[in-house]
């Protein structure tokens, strides 16, 4: 079966558009679905019913540069990491700070399942894999789940443990529509083996904008919400603004018949405004912090990568409504030192 993959990803790294293509498998070791346990070299075992689980791949060398995988540290996978080198495997970061906190987990060696004493025909099935690069971590279920711990394995290493399971095939190309790669994928399988299946194909973009789609409607309705919020304060400070400077429209008029110039009057009245919002300012950030703090459990579940308090919307929602308040206050006044002092004199 592997020689199938390598010839369908021969195929498709000579297509015209395609930069890099990788194939990975989910492994299920001893029947337990997704998850397995390991044992570290040099390492006690911890009490049963608290061996912790990592995932298991098998995963070909384009695979990491596929899907944008950075290594942190030592190497990818080789062509030459086959059956007639030495086991080697990537942990991703989350199962080396686990493991190897403190330490360097290049060189280390781990073994997936098995019992704790292994007879020499065991040894052959489960093998001592060594550590040979660190890998990021990487969210397969949802951006809200716990980041898990990863390992992946050669391709092209043959591990008797390891049952055979679906694959999935990675293809990263240069057009701006990744779902034309589509029928370069399909042609490629089909030049191999007319009559193999092809399903769930879906652009990265795609899955992504699918796992968090529920998410992206509550948002949406909650910053329609909010900016109908900050529309609302926006109109409200430029209104009391303006009714205040409108009102002192007979003492503009005073102090400019007794000799105060427009620059002089335009800038009293940017003071006097800016103290205001400064206290207003300072009073709302004091609220809405707390009111954020108080809520951070909820907004947390809804925001990925962002913190409920985070000082850059506060920073500029405060920016927002202060340019608002300047400018409320400062076009009536602009309008109320154009006038005759005697009509400001005047006004009711």
């Amino acid at each position: 079966m592997e020689a199938f993959y390598d010839d369908v990803l021969r195929n498709l790294r000579a297509q015209p558009g395609v930069n890099v293509a990788g194939a990975v498998m989910p492994l299920p070791l001893s029947g337990n679905e997704w998850d397995t346990d390991y044992r570290l070299e040099g390492k006690p075992m911890p009490p049963p019913g608290e061996i912790p689980n990592t995932r298991i791949y098998r995963a070909t060398p384009g695979y990491l540069s596929a899907m944008q995988i950075p290594v942190l540290a030592g190497r990818a996978f080789l062509e030459s990491d086959n059956d007639s080198s030495l086991p080697v495997a990537l942990v991703s970061r989350e199962f080396a700070k686990r493991n190897y906190a403190g330490e360097d987990p290049l060189g280390r060696k781990f073994r997936l399942g098995g019992p704790s004493e292994l007879s020499s025909d065991e040894v052959k099935k489960y093998p001592w894999f060594t550590i040979v690069g660190v890998v990021g971590d990487v969210k397969h279920d949802s951006l809200e789940s716990e980041t898990p711990m990863e390992v992946y394995v050669p391709f092209a290493q043959h591990i008797a443990a390891i049952a055979l399971n679906y694959r999935m095939l990675i293809v990263r190309g240069d057009t701006a529509n990744p779902l034309t790669l589509t029928s370069l994928l399909r042609n490629s399988v089909f030049k191999v083996d007319k009559d193999q299946p092809i399903s769930a194909v879906q652009s990265m973009d795609q899955l992504v904008s699918d796992s968090v789609g529920s998410r992206r409607v509550s948002m949406s309705l909650l910053m329609t919400f909010a900016g109908l919020a900050l529309i609302l304060a926006v109109i409200g400070i430029y209104g009391v603004m303006s009714y205040a400077v409108t009102q002192r429209t007979q003492e503009i008029g005073i102090r400019m018949a007794l000799g105060a110039d427009r620059q002089q009057v335009m800038l009293m009245i940017a003071k006097q405004a800016f103290r205001l919002v400064a206290i207003g300012l300072g009073v709302g950030i004091a609220l809405a912090i707390a009111l954020a703090f108080g809520l951070s459990r909820v907004l947390a579940d809804q925001l990925f990568g962002v913190k409920a308090t985070d000082p850059a919307t506060f920073a500029g929602v405060s920016v927002l409504l202060a340019l608002v308040a300047l400018l409320a206050s400062g076009v009536p006044a602009r309008r109320a030192t154009r006038i005759n002092p005697v009509q400001a004199l005047r006004h009711e």
